[in-house]
């Protein structure tokens, strides 16, 4: 009998983990974008004294999965955003030049202009809370999944 419990507790136990791995498959695309809305939101802190438009086209994208199986979520300008505001990455990134403040023949603004790095710097001082938000609804789901 004792390995007829052991059977069945390891049955149970396997049944446990593959409801856990489920639950935490379907929270996982609400955890990201939760996640992403942390850094977002940080993005858009980042830039919004310089230009409101811009704070406004930064969005939480899609999410991919790597071929190692990591899933991702994309956070910022996407494609749309940088056609209807090109300027978003001359300000991220800043533009070359040799002095400042010329204008070309149409108008335009030419010339060095400092980057103001508010994509990756977003990123960057709301990459910790973020995770750390992940991971504790993941906790939470796992919890959830052992005291059944």
């Amino acid at each position: 009998t004792s390995e007829q419990d052991i059977t069945k507790q390891m049955q149970d136990l396997i049944k446990d983990l593959d409801m856990m791995s489920d639950g935490i498959a379907e929270a996982t695309t609400e955890i990201l974008r939760e996640s992403g809305d942390i850094i977002a939101q940080s993005q858009r802190q980042a830039i919004s004294g310089k230009s409101s438009k811009l704070a406004g086209l930064i969005k939480v994208g899609k999410i991919v999965v790597t071929k190692k199986g990591n899933a991702n979520v994309l956070v910022g300008y996407d494609s749309n955003a940088i056609e209807q505001a090109p300027e978003s990455v001359v300000i991220e990134f800043g533009r070359p030049g040799k002095k400042r403040g010329g204008i070309d023949k149409l108008g335009r603004k030419i010339g060095k202009m400092e980057a103001v790095p508010h994509i990756r710097k977003g990123f960057d001082m709301a990459e910790e809370k973020a995770t750390e938000s992940a991971i504790e609804k993941i906790n939470k789901i796992i919890d959830k999944g052992w005291s059944k």
